[in-house]
């Protein structure tokens, strides 16, 4: 759980990258610095996807639900965002490397979180 709950401290942390990540996405540039951002975001937003699996994984059924109105909001939030792009933006940043290993733990964490748009985002193609 301390995983989870390293960005607890401020709220505003994980949302803020979201952000950022989606305002490079849309500069479609290949500027060094968006890429190195890109880039970076990539690492930081597999490892926690990673770590959220990892927790799940250890964690009985009835423990997981309450976890999206606490810990892990920002990924109901992620859920629920139809207008801004963010969705989009963290999966295909999570993804943009093609490692499958992060595909299988972010298919795994919706499934058990009951995330169904962001389980589209992951499984959709294109």
């Amino acid at each position: 759980m301390d995983a989870m709950c390293c960005y607890l401290s401020d709220p505003h942390i994980l949302p803020c990258l979201i952000h950022i990540a989606c305002g490079c996405q849309k500069q479609k540039s290949e500027l060094p610095l968006v890429r190195g951002i890109l880039a970076d975001l990539n690492v930081l937003f597999k490892d926690i996807i990673k770590s959220v699996s990892s927790c799940l994984e250890t964690m009985d059924d009835s423990n997981i639900a309450p976890l999206t109105t606490g810990e892990l909001q920002w990924l109901a939030n992620l859920e629920n965002d139809d207008q801004f792009g963010f969705r989009e933006a963290f999966t295909n940043c999570c993804l943009n490397d093609g490692d499958s290993e992060t595909k299988a733990c972010l298919i795994s964490v919706c499934n058990q979180l009951k995330l169904p748009r962001i389980l589209e985002s992951v499984t959709t193609d294109g």
